[in-house]
């Protein structure tokens, strides 16, 4: 039970038996003790005087004796004037751990609907959890707890940096000096074997670049012509070109590291979420062998990836359906499931997309028009005076500057096209379709509220619209 409330439960009861009064436990006026006084709560007697029929000093005397007596959670008392200053005993602190660590839903909020992560730890693979990362790591932790509490999804994440030179210079002196060594060879946990190595590496290069002075060499030029550092960076591009010796070695020693990492966060007790599966959306064809890299090294799973042959739900009516972009199918997913069709869809990205969809899951086609940036950037490098400017709406349309006037020209012009296509589109989707219904326009994309706050032609702005399109299509995928 709250304090307030036990004071309150307990001070009618002591009313009761002393004055035969019965009161509301809830008219009780019960406060944190100012720090000035001794004691934890405070009641003020003010308003039972006309119970008591005594002094303010009196009144709260004869309340906090009753209590002291007949209530072992209250330990003491002082009253001041009007004010009954009471502190608990051990007895009554004891009840209330008790009873919050009985209640597992102590402290927890209703569910909030979001989903949040927390990214923390973010170590190096070339030495060990230092204390800055284990405060790191309870700061985290401790954040991630207290998000939950309220009610959130959290997901806890960690980024592991485990390749660059400085994993190469640990890997370079494990080769020359600890040839052979391993975890259970030493006994040393392997992210401090590790961290070992990279020391020892440290040590190396300083006695290189030491004697490099000692024949004549200025500090700057010794240090970028030691020899181990040039084999490190050496061996960093050995690594990059995919060498079976470089990659076995550093498999090897990220593996011993990332054992220790694991043994460190089990004795915190602290745990990271897991991706168990990857689903991918991309316009850049260069990106998706690299994702789908990414997903089968790190994650060791098989990534979905939106294009022919994924279940969506959505009857594409385009002439090579092929050539629909992932992005454009995905929010169409995501719309359909959340709005009311028929639906025109606008993602304001590096194009500005519309997508037509019918109330029976078709995907009627579109248009393709360069976005904001896009029209920007081009503004400037195709002609010869004019600058970069930050894309935002001006106040006027006839602006007294070429900054302005670059701005009211790109956006007041994009809300003009965006209005005159969602008009047409609106005609036609009734003309293919057949029916007169109210169209709903969804816009998403970074530019998205720009034009939102300058024009009435979009009904919703959704940024989360791709993801939880991304979301509905894997769902239907496993």
């Amino acid at each position: 039970m709250a304090p307030e409330l036990f004071i309150q439960k307990k001070a009618a009861e002591a009313i009761k038996a002393l004055y035969g009064a019965d009161v509301q436990e809830n008219i009780l006026q019960v406060s944190v003790t100012r720090k000035e006084f001794e004691g934890d709560y405070t009641l003020v007697t003010f308003p039972l005087l006309k119970i008591t029929h005594s002094a303010p000093d009196a009144t709260g005397n004869a309340i906090g004796a009753w209590l002291v007596e007949n209530v072992p959670e209250i330990a003491a008392f002082n009253s001041v004037k009007g004010f009954l200053n009471l502190s608990f005993s051990p007895v009554y602190w004891d009840e209330t751990f008790a009873e919050v660590a009985a209640n597992d839903a102590f402290g927890q909020l209703a569910p909030t609907g979001k989903r949040i992560m927390v990214e923390f730890s973010s170590p190096n693979t070339n030495k060990p959890l230092h204390l800055g990362h284990i405060r790191n790591n309870l700061l985290g932790d401790s954040v991630s707890r207290l998000l939950k509490a309220c009610g959130n999804e959290v997901i806890k994440s960690t980024i592991v940096n485990d390749r660059g030179v400085h994993i190469c210079k640990s890997m370079l002196a494990w080769q020359k000096e600890f040839q052979g060594k391993t975890p259970e060879s030493t006994g040393i946990k392997g992210d401090h074997l590790v961290g070992d190595c990279y020391v020892a590496f440290d040590k190396m290069y300083k006695a290189e670049v030491k004697k490099l002075m000692e024949e004549g060499m200025s500090e700057d030029e010794a240090k970028k012509a030691a020899p181990s550092l040039k084999e490190a960076h050496e061996m960093l591009v050995k690594w990059e070109q995919n060498d079976p010796d470089v990659r076995a070695l550093w498999s090897m020693m990220n593996g011993w590291v990332y054992a220790g990492f694991d043994e460190t966060y089990a004795a915190l007790g602290i745990t990271f979420d897991q991706v168990d599966d990857v689903i991918i959306s991309t316009v850049v064809p260069s990106m998706t062998y690299t994702l789908q890299h990414m997903s089968r090294y790190y994650f060791s799973c098989e990534p979905i990836i939106v294009g022919p042959g994924v279940k969506t739900g959505l009857i594409v009516k385009y002439d090579n359906p092929k050539m629909l972009g992932a992005d454009r199918i995905v929010n169409s997913v995501a719309a359909l499931a959340k709005y009311k069709a028929p639906l025109i869809i606008i993602d304001f990205g590096t194009a500005t997309t519309f997508c037509a969809v019918s109330d029976k899951n078709e995907y009627l086609g579109g248009a393709i028009a360069p976005g904001l940036k896009i029209s920007s950037e081009a503004l400037f490098e195709k002609t010869a005076k004019l600058p970069r400017v930050e894309i935002e709406a001006p106040k006027r349309a006839i602006c007294h500057n070429t900054t302005e006037g670059m701005q009211a020209g790109l956006v007041f012009g994009h809300i003009g096209m965006t209005e005159y296509i969602v008009r047409r589109m609106k005609e036609e989707i009734k003309q293919i379709t057949g029916e007169d219904k109210p169209v709903t326009v969804i816009g998403t994309g970074g530019m998205a509220y720009i034009i939102k706050d300058n024009s009435d032609c979009i009904d919703i702005i959704d940024r989360m619209l791709t993801l939880e399109g991304l979301q509905l299509i894997y769902e239907k995928n496993k």
